[in-house]
């Protein structure tokens, strides 16, 4: 606590997201929502839970068949990938800016891929939720971020709660940033690159000037995210114009 400000609300939200992947209950309501939110959507599927096979050690839910992650990405044809990776990109992302709530384990374990490209994703265990006016400064964040204006990261940061960096904590932050929102800075169709959030990883090192932005706890955990998916959309070579997609979303949140 005396070297990292903020640390006891990062160790919290943690320690309350990894008991929260214990608590059969809860998943069952986040999947449940999740059921509701996505049903009839074209490309992304959340298994139905089966209230009454359900107790607080038991969750039930309708089998899936479908292609591990690995699998599809080493068989699947161009137009497959396509749709899987806009299909991934709108449920981390869009389930964000459009309905507050996150799926925190962008894990490729947890989604299995028909071959015409549409997902099944599984395991709700890790589920946040962010109002309305933390989804708008996210709104805010990604805008500023895309445009390079660090006078608009600054009043969106503030809007998110973090405190007002210093001159090298806004160089540090604005590189976190750019890796963070990395696929949608150019627009136009393209793969994710690999190695495109190297240097924002490589800015974590400096974990103090980070640190005493006192960035709220679950923005961290959105970090994980867009990371995570950003890794899975490597893998899965999928072409879409990321900058376009983001702003699409963006534009949808309520």
């Amino acid at each position: 606590r005396l070297l990292v400000p903020g640390a006891s609300e990062m160790i919290a939200e943690a320690r309350e997201t990894f008991l929260a992947e214990c608590d059969y209950a809860a998943e069952r309501r986040s999947q449940e929502r999740f059921v509701g939110l996505y049903a009839g959507h074209e490309a992304i599927t959340i298994p139905r839970v089966h209230p009454r096979w359900c107790s607080a050690r038991v969750l039930t839910t309708t089998w899936v068949d479908g292609l591990p992650f690995e699998r599809f990405a080493a068989t699947a044809e161009q137009p497959a990938r396509d749709r899987a990776g806009a299909a991934l990109y709108e449920f981390y992302v869009g389930s964000v800016y459009r309905h507050g709530l996150f799926n925190g384990d962008p894990h490729p374990g947890n989604l299995l891929f028909r071959e015409d490209g549409s997902l099944t994703v599984l395991d709700f265990g890790c589920v946040r939720e962010f109002d309305l006016p933390l989804r708008r400064g996210l709104q805010a964040l990604s805008r500023a971020v895309r445009a390079d204006d660090r006078a608009a990261m600054r009043r969106a940061l503030g809007q998110l709660g973090a405190a007002e960096p210093d001159d090298k904590g806004m160089e540090v932050t604005r590189g976190l940033l750019r890796g963070f929102f990395g696929p949608t800075l150019v627009p136009g169709a393209r793969r994710v690159e690999a190695g495109l959030s190297l240097d924002a990883r490589q800015l974590m090192k400096d974990k103090l000037a980070m640190a005493r932005m006192r960035l709220p706890a679950r923005l961290l955990f959105l970090f994980r995210i867009r990371f995570g998916l950003h890794s899975e959309l490597v893998r899965l070579r999928a072409v879409a114009d990321w900058a376009a997609l983001e702003e699409e979303l963006c534009a949808s949140s309520a």
